[in-house]
């Protein structure tokens, strides 16, 4: 009754590969409702840990942030007075210039031509450090005709960018010079391989400066950050200054306007960002958690609750580098 017909063989193989997709399709989509739940819960339990991380912090008996202040204060003026007693004998030996520098430095240029991926290929760090012959062992310097007005520290937090780092300090030298500041730049790398942290290698820098120079202000710079105007001062204001208004990958637009802070106007504190390849963000929930606790933790947290092992200080050509142990990332960001 029913006469067999055979089903082509291309119908067939275009049947077989449907269902191959459609097998291998739902297979990925229960991986990724597996893996969405796992992520949920692996970030609710790290922000159970940074609850108990913040807890932990606020609750130890850390040193109140005025014994630090007052600490800090002590070794600045003691320095600062053995500056000026060494000043006063130069003055009167004739060594040294005794006048301040100009309010305006007369080298300033205004923006300044680079580019920044042919000068990544051209610029080693031995070229740098002969470009700047008169710069100190340990990255210091100081106008020889005058007194500088402000003594600046620049800290620079560092790991696995050594490219960026030569050309950070072929064009920050220069720039520092052009503003007559009396400056050491610090490259502060994290020892080890644990998560990046920031902000402790930065505390662990300032007050390992403290201890062995006299400065007016520290300067927080990115090692992948180049200014481009040398009238965007590195010099100490009354308060707290953010340089690095406007930067060349944001489209020069500036970010956080509603900030108290003193700013200069974004047509000269202009940045170009060095191409990197830039690391996985902290999800969203924990640093709002952050910033949610800035109130309860700013007393205790910071330069008096900074753990750390110093694993080297050695003064380079360019710069002093110091090798910081951070331990273990807190609770929350393992």
């Amino acid at each position: 009754m029913f006469k067999r017909r055979d089903i082509p063989p291309l119908l067939l193989l275009l049947f077989m590969i449907i269902l191959v997709m459609v097998t291998v399709s739902q297979l990925l989509l229960i991986r990724e409702r597996w893996n969405s739940h796992g992520y949920a819960s692996r970030l609710q339990y790290e922000l159970r840990e940074l609850d108990v991380s913040i807890a932990q912090l606020v609750n130890a008996q850390t040193h109140h942030m005025n014994h630090t202040r007052a600490l800090l204060h002590f070794r600045r003026n003691m320095r600062r007075f053995r500056q000026l007693l060494k000043s006063e004998a130069d003055k009167q030996n004739g060594t040294n210039a005794s006048q301040y520098c100009p309010e305006q430095p007369p080298n300033i240029i205004g923006p300044l031509q680079f580019d920044i991926v042919s000068e990544m290929q051209r610029f080693t760090m031995a070229q740098a450090a002969a470009n700047n012959s008169e710069v100190k062992d340990g990255g210091s310097w100081s106008p020889s005709h005058c007194m500088a007005r402000h003594r600046v520290i620049v800290i620079i937090p560092y790991r696995d960018r050594e490219q960026h780092l030569v050309l950070m300090l072929a064009h920050l030298h220069p720039f520092l010079q052009r503003q007559q500041l009396d400056y050491t730049i610090y490259v502060v790398e994290q020892y080890g391989n644990q998560t990046f942290n920031k902000g402790r290698l930065m505390n662990a820098a300032f007050l390992e400066a403290s201890k062995e120079r006299y400065f007016d202000c520290s300067i927080f710079h990115d090692v992948d950050l180049i200014p481009e105007d040398t009238r965007n001062m590195y010099s100490c204001p009354q308060q707290p200054r953010h340089l690095s208004v406007a930067i060349d990958e944001m489209r020069y637009r500036m970010l956080h306007v509603g900030l108290r802070i003193s700013r200069p106007p974004s047509t000269i504190a202009r940045f170009k960002m060095v191409p990197h390849t830039k690391r996985k963000p902290t999800e969203g929930n924990k640093r709002m958690k952050l910033l949610m606790t800035g109130l309860s933790r700013f007393r205790v947290d910071g330069l008096n609750s900074a753990d750390y092992r110093v694993m080297g200080h050695r003064k380079l050509r360019l710069f002093t580098h110091l090798l910081i142990d951070v331990g273990p990332p807190p609770l929350g960001f393992r």
